[in-house]
C-alpha cells in the first residue's frame, strides 16, 4: 500500500526555471478552521498546551481588518505571519497527556551473565579503553561539541548506515535520495524549524547576494520537503523516501549525561519521509514506528517507546513518538537510564501548506473548489548514528572492556565480531598528543613489541565465543 516510486507518482511538477528557492510557494493557512468562531476556544486550549506558541485572537483581528481593506498588502503579510505562528492541531490521545507516556518496552536481558563489573560510560569505554574516540581538545579544531571516531568505531558508523539503508529499501520499499546540506532558510522554516531568534539552532553562512541557500540543514527532512515543494501527488499514491545526510545544529548543553556525543553540533543521520493522503497519515506514523523498532530490535538494543505530550511536540507535529535506548553505563554513573535515539512525527498538513504539496482528484473534478487538497507528511529518524553507537557500546560491552558487534552488523563490519582496543603500535596516531615533548626519548616499536601486541590481540579473541554465548538472549 505504501510503496510507489518517486519518478512515477509526482505529476504537474513546475519547470526548473520556476523552481528557484527564492520563490518558494506562499504559505496557505487553513483559514476555514482558524477563523471559525466555534473553534476559537479549542484553538486557544491547543495553543496553551503547546507552550503558548501563536495567538488565534491576533489572527482573527488581522483577518477582520483585511476584510475591510482587501488590497492592503501589509495586512495580508501580517495575516500570513500570525497564521504561520500557530502550531499544528494535536491528536486527541496526545492532548490529554501531561508527561511522556511509555507505550512499549523492549527489556534488557543479556548483560546479567556476561558483565561481571559495573558498566562503563561510552566516553571511557570508547576513549580510554578502546582508544577509538576523542572529544577532548577538539574545541580549537572544530567546535566544543564535536568528536573524532577512528578504527572500528569509525567503521561502525558506516556499517550502521549500510545496514539501515539496506533494510529500508529491501524490506520496506523506501526510495533513496541524496540531498544537499546547504538550504534556503525559507525551506527550513517551512518545515517547522526556526532559523532566527534565541531558540534557533540553525547555522548560517556568509554568502553573496546571488546565493539564496545560506543555512546548514538540521536534518534531511528539510531538503526532502524542499525537493517536493510545489508538487502534485495523485490521491491514493504514497511516497516513501529515505536519505542519509550530515545534520548541523547549534546545540548547547552542559548536562553531564548529554556528553560526549549524545548532543553534538554535527552528525550523520538516516531519515525517513513520507507524503500521503490525509486519511493515511495516522497509519503511516504507526508504520514508521514499526520500522524503527524493527531496526533497533535487530541490533539487540533495549529501548522504550514513549508518546510525547503537547508541550514536547514542537510546532509541526500532530502526534509524536520518541524511542529511548537504555544506557547502562550512564545509569551506573548516576545518570538517567534512558536517552532518545529516534523519533517519528505525523505533521498532517502543517508542512504541505507551507511547501504547497497537494494531491488532485480526477480530470472531471479539477475545476471544482474541492479539486485540490494538501497532502500529509510523516517523518522519522531511522538511525541517528552517534547515539546509536553509544547505545550499542554501552549495551554490548563485555567484562574485558570490549564491545560485541550485533549480529546484524557483522556482514557490514568485514566479518568482525568484536570491537577491541587499538594495538599499541597504532595508538600514537589516534591519541591526543598535547605537546611535542611527548616524543622525546621515544622510538618506533621494534618487531618484538609488535609481535607481543599481536599475541595479546589473539589471546583476547579466544574469549569472543564464550562472551557471545553468555550474552545470547534466552
Amino acid at each position: 500500500m505504501f510503496a510507489t516510486k518517486l519518478s512515477k507518482h509526482i505529476i504537474g511538477a513546475p519547470r526548473a526555471s520556476h523552481r528557484a528557492l527564492s520563490s518558494l510557494p506562499k504559505f496557505q493557512p487553513d483559514h476555514e478552521y482558524l477563523l471559525d468562531p466555534s473553534k476559537r476556544e479549542e484553538i486557544r486550549a491547543n495553543t496553551a498546551r503547546r507552550r503558548g506558541r501563536g495567538d488565534v485572537d491576533a489572527v482573527a483581528e488581522v483577518a477582520k481588518e483585511l476584510r475591510g481593506n482587501p488590497e492592503d498588502e501589509y495586512l495580508g503579510a501580517r495575516l500570513l505571519h500570525e497564521a504561520s505562528a500557530m502550531p499544528n492541531r494535536t491528536h486527541p490521545e496526545s492532548a490529554s497527556l501531561t508527561e511522556p507516556k511509555v507505550v512499549r518496552t523492549k527489556e534488557f536481558n543479556r548483560m546479567g551473565e556476561s558483565l561481571g563489573k559495573k558498566p562503563t560510560v561510552f566516553e571511557k569505554l570508547g576513549g580510554t579503553r578502546l582508544k577509538q574516540f576523542r572529544s577532548d581538545g577538539v574545541k580549537e579544531i572544530c567546535s566544543e561539541r564535536s568528536y573524532f571516531l577512528t578504527d572500528q568505531l569509525a567503521e561502525l558508523e558506516q556499517a550502521l548506515i549500510r545496514y539501515t539503508l539496506q533494510r529500508l529499501v529491501k524490506e520496506w520499499d523506501f526510495e533513496v535520495v541524496s540531498v544537499p546540506d546547504i538550504l534556503n532558510p525559507a525551506v527550513i522554516e517551512a518545515c517547522g524549524m526556526e532559523t532566527q531568534g534565541e531558540r534557533a539552532q540553525v547555522f548560517h553562512l556568509e554568502v553573496g547576494k546571488e546565493h539564496t541557500a545560506s543555512a546548514l540543514s538540521g536534518t534531511a527532512e528539510m531538503a526532502i520537503g524542499g525537493m517536493l515543494s510545489g508538487r502534485v501527488i495523485p490521491p491514493g499514491r504514497t511516497l516513501k523516501v529515505c536519505a542519509v545526510s550530515r545534520c548541523f545544529r547549534a546545540e548547547t548543553s552542559q548536562t553531564k549525561e548529554e556528553r560526549p556525543i549524545f548532543r553534538v553540533t554535527q552528525f550523520t543521520k538516516a531519515e525517513m519521509f513520507a507524503v500521503c493522503d490525509s486519511d493515511c497519515s495516522d497509519e503511516m506514523l504507526e508504520h514508521f514506528l514499526e520500522v524503527q523498532t524493527s531496526l533497533f530490535s535487530e541490533l539487540g538494543l533495549a529501548y522504550q517507546v514513549i508518546e510525547m505530550p503537547p508541550g514536547e511536540l514542537g510546532a509541526p507535529a500532530y502526534r509524536k513518538y520518541d524511542i529511548e535506548a537504555l544506557f547502562p553505563g550512564r545509569m551506573a554513573a548516576g545518570g538517567p537510564p534512558y536517552g532518545e535515539i529516534s523519533s517519528c512525527s505525523n505533521c498532517t498538513d502543517f508542512q504541505s501548506r507551507r511547501l504547497n504539496i497537494r494531491n488532485v482528484l480526477d480530470e472531471s473534478e479539477k475545476d471544482s473548489a474541492a479539486a485540490s487538497s494538501f497532502c500529509h507528511t510523516v517523518n522519522g529518524t531511522a538511525c541517528a548514528v552517534p547515539r546509536t553507537i553509544m547505545a550499542i557500546c554501552e549495551q554490548w560491552q563485555t567484562s574485558e572492556g570490549n564491545v560485541v558487534i550485533p549480529e546484524a552488523l557483522v556482514p557490514h563490519m568485514g566479518g568482525a565480531r568484536l570491537i577491541e582496543p587499538v594495538p599499541k603500535a597504532k595508538r600514537a596516531a589516534t591519541q591526543l598528543i598535547k605537546s611535542p615533548t611527548y616524543f622525546v626519548g621515544r622510538t618506533v616499536p621494534d618487531d618484538e613489541e609488535v609481535v607481543k601486541v599481536k599475541e595479546d590481540a589473539a589471546s583476547e579473541n579466544q574469549t569472543v565465543v564464550d562472551q557471545m554465548n553468555r550474552m545470547k538472549t534466552p
